[in-house]
C-alpha cells in the first residue's frame, strides 16, 4: 500500500502523511505544499461545513476554508494524487474537538506520538484534525487494526 495525506485545512493547515497504515509525519503549513508528498497516492481533505445559524464564528470564514481546500485539491491533483473530500461530521460526527483529539491520540502507537512535533495549541488542532481524518480513511478501508 502506498502512502496517503490528510489535511485539515485552517489558518494554519494541518497536514499527516501515512505510510502503509501508520503515521509517518505530521505538522502545519500556511502554504500549499508546506509538506513532501512524494510517492503519496491520495489526499483526504476536509471540506468545510455550512453549521446552524446559531453556531459559533464567522460564517465568512468558511469561504476562506473552501478555498484553501481547494487550492490543496488543486495542488495534490497535479502531483497526480487522487482527492476526496469528506466533511467533519463524516470522520469524526459531532464530538467536541477536546473529547475527538484525546481519542486520536489514543488510537497513534508511542512511536506516532513521537513523531508528531509540539506545537502550540492554536496550531496543533490543525495538525491532530489531519491526523483523525487520516486514521477514519484508514479504518474506513479496512487497512488498520
Amino acid at each position: 500500500m502506498g502512502r496517503i495525506v490528510a489535511f485539515d485545512p485552517g489558518g494554519c493547515t494541518g497536514w499527516a502523511l501515512f505510510e502503509g497504515a501508520e503515521l509517518a509525519e505530521a505538522g502545519t503549513g500556511t502554504r500549499v505544499g508546506d509538506c513532501d508528498l512524494g510517492g503519496a497516492i491520495i489526499a483526504i481533505i476536509e471540506k468545510p461545513l455550512i453549521y446552524p445559524i446559531d453556531s459559533k464564528g464567522d460564517p465568512n470564514d468558511l469561504i476562506t476554508l473552501a478555498i484553501r481546500a481547494g487550492e490543496i485539491g488543486g495542488w495534490t491533483r497535479c502531483l497526480g494524487i487522487e482527492v476526496q473530500y469528506v466533511t467533519p461530521r463524516q470522520w469524526k460526527g459531532t464530538t467536541p474537538k477536546d473529547i475527538s483529539h484525546r481519542r486520536i491520540l489514543g488510537r497513534l502507537s508511542n512511536v506516532e506520538k513521537q513523531r508528531l512535533p509540539k506545537l502550540p495549541k492554536s496550531k496543533a488542532h490543525n495538525m491532530l484534525d489531519a491526523v483523525g481524518i487520516g486514521l477514519w480513511w484508514l479504518e474506513k478501508g479496512n487497512l488498520r487494526p
